[in-house]
């Protein structure tokens, strides 16, 4: 660049000492234009980089906080045969954990994976497991319980629906059959049956057939096949309403526990 102002210079015939201050002139001037650049520059690229590291945490944040969602689960579905499992069901109506309440649970998850995948392909995948390992009979008799435990009655539904779709899915892929019934709980009585070492679900049936059975114990009841509670409580059910047909005084107050049984 200097070497051109000197070569424009020389073309031009004026007083030496103002070609001099001409060209301190000139190069001064470019001189504060190529800085001004330069400052700008680098202004504009502080400001450039500020704004990527923005948007840089504001991604971090987002899938910070999206990933937490992911991972926890907002409601369950609780499956009981003999083998009691759990499922935890996220926002996004995927299973993101499972876990086996008794031993029999803890083998039926053994070797497969749930999480991941939807209420419907898990729960089926769970039944097919139940199967392959011998906790399904062969005549019939098995009962699967299904149970939604959300305090979200559309939630409820919706949790209950798939799964029964998933049960029935993999019952008629391995050509078996089974009875399959559906309740749902409060999130509250979650915390209730966690204590005492089963699912919602099993502590449900139960608590129905002490409403028939004051006798009956959860203790009595809680390593029990679905299929076992389930006699029980019909057989008692079946009791009372005999003794109700001969008695119209005392079958007035069973009505109720019949029909909470009759609900299964």
């Amino acid at each position: 660049m200097n070497t051109r102002i000197k070569s424009s210079l020389n073309n031009i015939k004026a007083d030496e000492a103002l070609v001099r201050k001409t060209e301190e002139y000139l190069r001064n001037t470019l001189a504060k234009e190529q800085n001004s650049k330069i400052t700008h520059f680098q202004k504009r690229r502080v400001s450039d980089m500020k704004k990527i590291l923005i948007a840089a945490c504001a991604a971090v944040l987002l899938i910070g906080g999206g990933g937490k969602a992911y991972l926890t689960p907002l409601s369950y579905v609780s499956l009981d045969i003999n083998p009691s499992v759990e499922l935890g069901v996220n926002v996004f109506g995927q299973v993101v954990t499972a876990e086996g309440y008794n031993a029999d649970g803890k083998t039926v998850l053994n070797g497969i994976k749930v999480t991941g995948t939807n209420v419907t392909k898990a729960v089926s995948t769970v039944v097919d497991s139940a199967v392959d390992k011998g906790f399904i009979a062969d005549d019939g008799s098995s009962v699967i319980s299904l149970t939604a435990e959300t305090d979200n009655d559309s939630t409820a539904t919706k949790l209950n629906a798939d799964a029964e779709a998933g049960a029935k899915e993999a019952l008629a892929e391995n050509g078996k059959s089974a009875d399959v019934i559906k309740d749902n709980v409060a999130l509250a009585r979650r915390e209730q049956a966690r204590v005492m070492g089963i699912t919602p679900g099993k502590l449900n049936l139960i608590q129905k057939l002490q409403a028939v059975d004051p006798t009956a114990t959860i203790e009595q009841y809680k390593d029990a096949k679905i299929k076992d509670i389930m006699k029980s409580i019909q057989s008692k059910t079946n009791k009372s309403t005999t003794v109700g047909n001969q008695n119209p005084a005392a079958g007035a107050g069973n009505q109720n526990s019949t029909a909470g049984a009759g609900n299964q």
